[in-house]
């Protein structure tokens, strides 16, 4: 079996490089830059899941050279190679579909249970007021905020789970820091988490809480670029993006059938929450207020749309980075970017007291 895959170690970029995969009855081979191979027996590699929503096949191994990882992304691949596993693979790879169906079916009835429970008032009252398509936005925007703080807590609550926390880094305060400038003031009581993930993303759970992967941080050429990234993030919480998307990813439908006891469908519209992607207008929305935010935290703005360029350098014509594939990064949007902070004249700032590569080798 021929396939191209991720993969982290010993002289590999940080942020990984996708490489040739041949798997056979006996062993893993890699084809590794200039055009050196290595081979290891499948007997000694060690499977398990990650990711978000444990959609990941981590193939991981040490030999003399250090640790190295593999990510294997593709569900087709995942579902091929379930089906005819190598005989030493067999007993694990049946144990990992095992651990995905199980996530899966528990994440989909606790995110229905849980959006029932908080929706359902105003659901009730939006049924007799909007027609289906607006009446999802507009929840979203009846939710207390207190209430909100609680969904995004117990979704937090069964995500973390799932998640290598990284705690007492000076990467750990590094977001904090600069976090706690961009959220000055709000309404919201935010929570700042990395995890230990390779993969260049970010991402906001609705109340608050925003987690960094450690991939993010090593992709980062400043802390101005780290807290470009916060900002529009932090921005996904305060417009209600996040409750939206998901409120949206539901529909009424499947809030119908939860109340009648009707589950057939839901699932199939649950699983549109593993990724939440947002809009072109909110991630517009998202762009300028997280500007505004910068700017009122006293932050060069410059960050936000070199992160972007810096994306688009690392993803080539390989697979973007997690982060682009939510919030894709074109042109045009950099461009709208540099426009609106030309547009805003002078922008008083006060440098990110942050040693950058301390902050990045805390991380190693």
């Amino acid at each position: 079996m021929n396939f191209t895959a991720l993969v982290h170690g010993p002289g590999l970029p940080t942020t990984g490089a996708r490489l040739p995969v041949q798997l056979d009855s006996y062993q893993l081979q890699l084809g590794l830059p200039e055009g050196r191979r290595l081979s290891l027996p499948l007997g000694e590699l060690q499977l398990s899941v990650g990711g978000f929503n444990d959609s990941v096949w981590r193939f991981e191994w040490q030999d003399g050279q250090g640790r190295w990882s593999l990510a294997l992304e593709d569900a087709a691949l995942q579902q091929q190679l379930a089906a005819q596993p190598p005989a030493a693979l067999a007993t694990a790879i049946a144990g990992l579909r095992g651990h995905q169906r199980r996530h899966r079916a528990v994440w989909r009835l606790s995110v229905g249970a849980m959006l029932l429970w908080f929706l359902l008032p105003a659901l009730l009252l939006g049924l007799l007021l909007w027609n289906a398509s607006a009446l999802t936005s507009r929840l979203a925007g009846l939710v207390p905020v207190a209430q909100e703080q609680k969904l995004g807590e117990a979704i937090w609550k069964a995500q973390q789970r799932q998640l290598r926390l990284i705690e007492n880094t000076e990467a750990n305060r590094a977001v904090q820091t600069i976090g706690e400038r961009l959220t000055a003031g709000s309404r919201y009581h935010y929570r700042w988490f990395l995890a230990r993930d390779n993969s260049i993303n970010a991402f906001a759970i609705p109340g608050g809480v925003v987690v960094v992967h450690s991939g993010l941080i090593a992709a980062a050429g400043s802390a101005e670029e780290l807290a470009g990234v916060l900002a529009h993030e932090v921005q996904h919480v305060e417009q209600r993006h996040s409750l939206r998307a998901m409120a949206q990813s539901l529909g009424i439908s499947a809030g119908l059938g939860m109340i009648f006891g009707d589950l057939s469908g839901i699932a199939q519209m649950v699983t549109g929450l593993s990724q939440l992607s947002y809009s072109r207008e909110a991630e517009r929305e998202a762009d300028l207020e997280g500007l505004k935010a910068l700017r009122a935290a006293r932050i060069n703005p410059a960050g936000m749309p070199s992160m972007f360029e810096t994306l688009q350098r690392e993803a080539g014509d390989l697979q973007p980075p997690a982060l682009l594939s939510s919030h894709p990064a074109t042109q045009e949007r950099i461009a709208s970017l540099r426009a609106a902070i030309a547009a805003s004249g002078d922008w008083p700032s006060e440098p990110l007291e942050l040693d950058w590569p301390a902050v990045q080798a805390s991380l190693r």
